[in-house]
């Protein structure tokens, strides 16, 4: 049993026994009995919502908060921002992916006074490639 620094939002297991646990703003790991916070998402307090998926056994996890679109291709430990190319900050309640094929995902949005929509990435989320 471990005590986590955050309520889990999500809780992921590898074929090879690894845990990964995604909290408020960071992804924590126990593997062979021990624990390893990773790293908070740079300039986050909480993740609105976070979805993960196994590819060439590493954990690739999507979150979204505050208007952004966080990726990390290495279970948390680095991130990276993604952008929507919507001409403003939308917001972003929702983000899902294959748990098997995570260069697929999707983020719910709705621009401020404008429509609802659903953008789609092919190739985990790289620059100008949601549509």
């Amino acid at each position: 049993m471990v005590d986590l620094p955050s309520p889990a939002r999500r809780i992921y297991v590898d074929p090879d026994g690894a845990v990964y646990v995604i909290g408020a703003n960071s992804v924590g790991t126990w593997r062979a009995g021990e624990w390893r916070a990773g790293p908070p998402a740079p300039d986050i307090n909480a993740f609105t919502d976070a979805s993960a998926g196994f590819s060439n056994g590493k954990l690739i996890v999507y979150a979204v908060a505050s208007g952004a679109i966080l990726i990390s291709e290495d279970a948390g430990a680095t991130w990276r921002r993604s952008e929507l190319q919507l001409g403003s900050q939308p917001q972003m309640p929702a983000v899902a992916t294959s748990l098997q094929h995570p260069s697929v995902a999707y983020v719910s949005y709705r621009v401020r006074g404008g429509p609802f929509g659903v953008a789609k990435t092919t190739d985990t989320g790289a620059p100008g490639n949601w549509f």
